[in-house]
């Protein structure tokens, strides 16, 4: 008997029910079970709580600690099918090298730790090589550091750009805010690595650059400015201190600099107060938590205040929180990637693998173990109103 177009649709809805009936009975038999208990992964954290680094110190471990809360929250940290539970082991180092050695030691001896956030500055010099002696993972923010990447120490990894990066982050910046420069003066930049590179830089976009730099600690630079003046700069380069950005743009005043000319003032965001236009560059942090509201950064803020028990939290606080925030972040990741939380020349070689979206930009280590991201560059108007923009070189 001839079967009908509505009888063989039947037929096949029928074998389809039962193939999936079947095909699900399988999966239920292949499902992974869930993650065992890992139990506690602790990374060690070396920050100055008191001395000379003191000030800052409680800051940076807030943002770590933030860092940690959003690694456990959700599914949290799940390593080769164990789900495991991030924590932090802090010492406070004195802000003494010494102590932050004895301190590096003890945790990677004593607590088998084989992650280590800091210490800062000179200690960081004399731990990071005994760290590395001990074959842990060591992640810096002392810029003192850069000339140890490389070859003789592949778990270091820095938490701040290069210098070339954030010099071409600035170029780039330049030319946004002000494309139509033709020529800039450095009154400063010539011993701190900032004028080559950025002279190379501007000259692509045909801006010519006039050395009019003097020696480090000088307070009288009237002469200087009388012949900035007569070069005719559309942006003049200031840095060093805050209290040189200062005195310099008080003495490009007297000698009759016109207030439209710009400053590229690279060690402090100035008030508006100097008026002219500014623009300040940061050095590691794609955003400036001073001027810039957006739910992720708030959501940020209050979690820093909630571990710093403060009813307020400064722009300063939270540009230090963010330092390390996103380095046990992107540590966290790699071990996930690397599948193991023990094999650090595994852990290691992930960490240039993996990166990390927030705050509308990308945290990546590049091949040498610098990071790599869009650095905020803000603009301030002469009458206080504040433009942020992220910016990355161009090459």
């Amino acid at each position: 008997m001839q079967r009908t177009f509505h009888q063989l649709g039947q037929r096949a809805a029928y074998l389809l029910a039962v193939g999936l009936l079947v095909a699900g009975c399988g999966n239920l038999g292949s499902t992974a079970s869930p993650p065992g208990n890992g139990g506690d992964l602790k990374f060690g954290a070396i920050v100055g709580l008191s001395g000379v680094y003191g000030p800052y110190g409680a800051a940076y471990n807030a943002g770590m600690q933030v860092a940690v809360d959003r690694v456990n929250a959700g599914d949290g940290l799940v390593i080769g099918n164990k789900k495991y539970t991030l924590r932090l082991q802090f010492a406070d180092d004195r802000s003494d090298a010494q102590v932050a050695v004895t301190d590096a030691i003890s945790m990677i001896n004593d607590s088998k730790i084989n992650v280590i956030v800091g210490p800062l500055a000179t200690e960081a010099v004399s731990a990071t090589p005994v760290i590395a002696q001990h074959n842990a993972i060591n992640l810096s923010l002392a810029a003192g550091l850069f000339g140890l990447l490389g070859p003789n120490y592949p778990l270091l990894f820095s938490g701040l750009p290069t210098n070339a990066y954030r010099v071409g982050a600035m170029v780039t910046a330049v030319h946004h805010f002000y494309p139509s420069a033709k020529k800039v003066a450095f009154l400063t930049g010539k011993d701190d690595g900032v004028m080559a590179p950025m002279t190379s830089g501007l000259q692509t976009f045909g801006v010519t650059a006039g050395d009019f730099t003097y020696p480090r600690g000088t307070t009288d630079i009237s002469t200087v400015a009388t012949k900035v003046v007569a070069f005719q700069p559309d942006i003049v380069v200031i840095g060093n201190s805050p209290s040189e950005e200062t005195s310099d743009l008080r003495q490009l005043d007297a000698a009759g600099l016109p207030k439209s000319v710009a400053c590229v003032c690279y060690s402090t965001e100035l008030p508006s107060s100097v008026g002219r236009s500014q623009l300040f560059p940061s050095a590691y942090s794609p955003v400036d938590a001073g001027v810039q509201s957006t739910p992720e950064i708030d959501a940020f803020k209050a979690a820093l205040q909630t571990k710093l028990g403060k009813a307020t939290v400064s722009p300063f606080d939270v540009s230090i929180g963010l330092a390390y925030y996103f380095m046990v972040e992107l540590t966290a990741k790699a071990m996930q990637q690397a599948g193991t939380t023990t094999d650090v020349s595994k852990i290691a070689t992930a960490m240039t693998q993996v990166s990390l979206t927030e705050f509308g930009a990308k945290f990546q280590w590049d091949s040498a173990h610098n990071i790599a991201v869009p650095l905020a560059m803000t603009q301030i108007a002469p009458d206080g109103t504040t433009t942020v923009i992220q910016s990355a070189p161009t090459s």
